[in-house]
Parts: C-alpha cells; sequence; structure tokens
C-alpha cells in the first residue's frame, strides 16, 4: 500500500498487487494485478489500470475495488481488464471508466470494440462535494459488459465530430 499526503506525481509504478493508496492528488500511473482501494482529493491526469482478467471460476474478483474521490475525477483513466467496484465522486469530466478491456483495446475517445464477457462495473456515484450543491457528469466515458448503479446528477457532453462519449 501507498500513502502520501500530497501530490502523487510523476510517479508511476507497476506492482502484482496494491492494497490501498491514498493520496492529496493522483495524477500518476499506477499499474498493477488488482487495486484494492484508492482515495484521493482528487484525480487529475491519472491513470488507474488492472491488468488481472476477468475471472469466470470467480466473478466476484474485483481488478479495482474501490476508488474513492472527495473532489473531481478529471482527465482520467480508470480501467480494468476485469472487474471494477464503486467509482465515487463530486464530478467526472473527459475521464474513462471501464471493465472488461485491456490497455491494447484503449483508444483515446472511443469505445473499446469488444468488452470481456460479463465484466462487471459495479456502480457509479456522483455526490456534491461539501458546500456544493450539484455533481456533473461530462464529456465521459463509462462502459462494461455489465454495468451495475449509476448516479451521476446532471449529464453533459459537448459534440465533437469523431468523439464517442456516454455509456455503453
Amino acid at each position: 500500500s501507498a500513502k502520501v499526503k500530497g501530490e502523487l506525481d510523476p510517479m508511476s509504478f507497476t506492482n502484482n498487487g496494491v492494497g490501498v493508496i491514498k493520496a492529496g492528488t493522483l495524477s500518476s500511473l499506477v499499474e498493477a494485478d488488482t487495486i484494492g482501494f484508492v482515495q484521493a482529493k482528487t484525480i487529475n491526469n491519472g491513470i488507474l489500470y488492472s491488468t488481472a482478467a476477468f475471472n469466470g471460476n470467480n466473478p466476484s474478483t474485483m481488478g479495482i475495488g474501490r476508488v474513492s474521490v472527495q473532489g473531481s475525477i478529471t482527465n482520467a483513466y480508470i480501467v480494468a481488464a476485469g472487474n471494477l467496484g464503486l467509482i465515487s465522486a463530486a464530478s467526472v469530466t473527459g475521464t474513462a471508466i471501464m471493465a472488461g478491456i485491456n490497455t491494447s483495446d484503449l483508444v483515446q475517445n472511443a469505445f473499446p470494440s469488444a468488452l470481456a464477457s460479463n465484466a462487471t462495473l459495479e456502480d457509479v456515484m456522483l455526490k456534491p462535494a461539501k458546500g456544493a450543491s450539484a455533481t456533473s457528469f461530462s464529456d465521459s466515458q463509462i462502459a462494461a459488459y455489465d454495468v451495475g448503479s449509476l448516479k451521476l446528477g446532471t449529464i453533459s457532453t459537448t459534440y465533437s465530430p469523431g468523439v464517442t462519449t456516454g455509456i455503453q
């Protein structure tokens, strides 16, 4: 596990399994077989990537167990080759949240052509930050074979030719 009081940048690390990451601002690459829990004030230009493939023999196994962000997730990737657990934040902008894909399938602003059969994204829940009255989900992507509950607040997309946003 890693605990960083300030910003986790430009540090990047690769590991077989990461239990807990706590950071102020996460703006680096975290790649591991599994990632148990990530807690941050913000994620800005960060990448969380679990390489653990979907396990049909144990479908409840999470590639990334939980991501809890007090503020915003901006221009980030939260991606698992297998399952994703709960993702919570105050807002999500310009971000890809995807379960059941490999990095070779990940192309900015494009949905993956093939999602791993039965890979699950449990929940995405946006709730207002302290002192704020609303949440926002904008210009972002959510993709998984099986998507659980989504509580996104105000959804906004900006049309740009060749850019796909939304939920798949």
